[in-house]
């Protein structure tokens, strides 16, 4: 087909850059739809999953008939596996993107039978030959993509995916609110249940192409630095904070989260719960329940500056 000349303007986005750290990945429309590849390439006897997870991962499984048994984690969030049998692929979440240490330690001890979901770790490194995948929307305002790595997928066999229809939450932040986008955010989130597998949109590959990947990574790094200088002193999480890393969120874990996420929450500070759907797994494992209800998951992203971070502090601080 010719390219079309003249005619109405589209949307003029910026100037492209080539920072985006996953430029040589596979990618596609939505993370479940990369584990979907991944797990469909590989075809394990037996997935391990850990019973602190993020339902919409079981879609690919169940869809793909793959037998499943979940598992649980320490304190310093290591999988409680001594042995895995033949034909066993574990599955393990970078929590938070703070545990990529423990990463490198399965990769060293199950270097042929590990899958890394690295969807709160944008910037952590894949290892070499270790299946591992992105999301970029938990990390962008996009209104999809996935990336992954560690499987030989040959991605001609999708379709080319669309999101034009799915933007609104994006556009309504900046003209009106995020309150008033939040339901065209919510109503966005159930269509990745039924979204097909397809490569990453167009639109979104657009969209990626003007983001400063390093400007990002530092400012998020400084933002979650500025924070545990701060609250560190009474923050129960237990992971070493020390080494450059630039996660999804500052973790702070201390009674009283939830009248404290309350309060963020009345002050325009919005606080994710992250996993809520996985609490008959969380039942009979306090770990569980700690980190799933006594965490606060506070905001470092991109768009905010160091006044910012600032203003949560002293948030925080009022209500202790």
């Amino acid at each position: 087909m010719n390219k079309a000349i003249g005619g109405y303007f589209g949307l003029e986005l910026g100037k492209p850059t080539d920072s985006n750290p996953h430029i040589s990945a596979c990618a596609v429309n939505s993370g479940r739809n990369a584990l979907y590849c991944i797990l469909e390439t590989l075809k394990p006897t037996k997935l391990l999953v850990p019973r602190l997870f993020c339902d919409v991962i079981l879609e690919p499984i169940r869809k793909l008939d793959i037998h499943f048994e979940f598992y649980s984690i320490t304190e310093s969030f290591q999988p409680k596996i001594d042995f895995l049998e033949k034909g066993t692929i574990l599955f393990y979440i970078n929590y938070f993107g703070v545990c990529d240490s423990c990463v490198a330690k399965l990769v060293a001890k199950y270097p042929n039978q590990l899958i890394v979901d690295n969807s709160q770790a944008f910037f952590s490194t894949p290892h070499q030959g270790i299946p591992t995948f992105y999301s970029a929307r938990k990390f962008f305002g996009v209104p999809d993509g996935a990336y992954f790595y560690g499987v030989d997928y040959d991605l001609s066999q999708l379709p080319q995916g669309t999101s034009w229809n799915r933007c609104s939450h994006l556009f309504k932040r900046i003209d009106i609110s995020p309150e008033e986008g939040y339901q065209d955010f919510v109503q966005n989130e159930k269509y990745f249940s039924s979204l097909p597998y397809a490569r990453i949109s167009k639109f979104t590959s657009l969209l990626f192409a003007t983001i400063d990947f390093t400007q990002v990574y530092k400012k998020r790094l400084a933002n979650f630095n500025n924070l545990h200088k701060y609250l560190h002193s009474d923050n129960l999480f237990s992971r070493d904070f020390t080494c450059p890393i630039s996660p999804i969120s500052y973790p702070y874990q201390t009674d009283g989260a939830v009248d404290i996420r309350q309060y963020l929450i009345d002050n325009r500070v919005f606080v994710p719960v992250f996993w809520p759907e996985s609490q008959e797994e969380q039942a009979n494992d306090s770990n569980l329940n700690e980190f799933a209800h006594n965490i606060l998951h506070l905001p470092i992203d991109q768009r905010y500056s160091g006044e910012d971070m600032s203003r949560i502090i002293n948030l925080i601080r009022d209500v202790k």
